[in-house]
């Protein structure tokens, strides 16, 4: 099967890597292959929410708002854009380079930077160069879809995008979801997909109409600070336990804390390999300078050595 391109391929050799996608969208276009793809990004997601629940409804929460505002804005742009600027007609006439410019470029500087919606790319069909480009009318007919019925106001939830192989992936998935994970994991799929396709067509529309777009920004994976007093012993286990055994559970509790941030995050950054390290003879390298320029954590299983600056 192919493999999905690497992140920072985007900005080292973006055609070589479009080209990538273009053959991995190829290989999965079929309703079945593309269910087994999504599948296998929904075990991932699952996996990330089974062993931190609580993050990952933080992260939700964060995402929801994000991609509302920015489906609000794209949709205020896009209609402005149709309304005043003659965007139609002047992307119909512009010839296929030069859209495939615009819509590559807007892959690029979004992709290239956080790898989830990188990853989100294989949700998503019909983000396909040589379709959005072809002749115009597939561009201007995923922008309609996707725009909001009322653009002045910020949703509370956003717009869902419609294909059909996506489609009845989702049905599928609807009435087997039970669990919390499950649902945090399937809401997240939902959310990267819908944040993807609308920063695609921002960012293409505003740079084809000599604009500048808003840039993303991807949040810095840092370590959290460590409360004041995090480590002073419970009066209340003191009370339970007796001083000696407590100060011996808060000295455990220390000592594991740190041992799991040391380890990190111990899986795999990417959809569908499904390694993660269940004890500690499992290496993933961190790429700094993949890290430095797209300022997100990628962590490299043995799949993935091909990485250009993996150990650097």
């Amino acid at each position: 099967m192919v493999r999905m391109p690497l992140p920072h391929d985007a900005q080292l050799n973006p055609e070589k890597w479009e080209a990538g996608w273009e053959a991995f969208l190829s290989a999965v276009s079929g309703r079945s292959m593309l269910s087994k793809i999504l599948s296998a990004g929904f075990t991932h997601e699952l996996e990330a929410a089974n062993r931190q629940l609580d993050q990952r409804l933080h992260n939700y929460r964060y995402l929801l708002k994000q991609t509302c505002e920015l489906e609000q804005l794209m949709s205020f742009e896009a209609l402005k854009h149709l309304a005043h600027d003659d965007f139609e007609r002047k992307w119909k006439r512009a010839g296929v380079s030069e859209r495939s410019e615009h819509i590559l470029g807007a892959l690029v500087a979004v992709c290239s930077v956080a790898t989830n919606l990188h990853d989100a790319r294989a949700y998503c069909p019909e983000l396909r160069l040589t379709r959005l480009s072809s002749d115009g009318h597939a561009f201007l007919q995923l922008a309609k879809a996707a725009m909001l019925d009322d653009a002045s106001l910020v949703p509370t939830q956003p717009k869902y995008v419609s294909h059909p192989h996506w489609d009845a992936w989702v049905t599928l998935q609807k009435d087997s979801i039970k669990s919390e994970q499950e649902k945090v994991a399937f809401a997240g799929m939902i959310l990267l997909r819908t944040k993807l396709i609308c920063h695609i067509l921002y960012f293409a529309m505003e740079t084809f109409l000599g604009k500048d777009p808003i840039a993303l920004i991807a949040d810095l994976e840092r370590k959290q600070k460590i409360p004041p007093n995090y480590w002073r012993t419970s009066p209340r286990l003191i009370e339970s336990v007796g001083y000696e055994a407590a100060k011996e559970d808060a000295k455990a509790h220390k000592a594991d804390f740190f041992s799991r941030r040391g380890q990190g995050r111990a899986f795999c950054s990417y959809i569908g390999c499904g390694n993660f390290a269940s004890d500690s003879s499992i290496k993933f390298p961190r790429c700094g300078r993949c890290f430095e320029k797209m300022q997100r954590q990628v962590l490299y299983c043995s799949r993935f050595v091909d990485c250009v600056h993996l150990g650097s």
